[in-house]
């Protein structure tokens, strides 16, 4: 259970680096 929880706290992590580099880009 620990190691899903895990997983699913990287992937939220990597969703959240990609929007926020969209977000960037947009910006320019």
């Amino acid at each position: 259970v620990i190691f899903k929880k895990r997983l699913n706290l990287l992937f939220i992590d990597s969703i959240r680096n990609i929007l926020y580099r969209i977000e960037k880009e947009s910006e320019i």
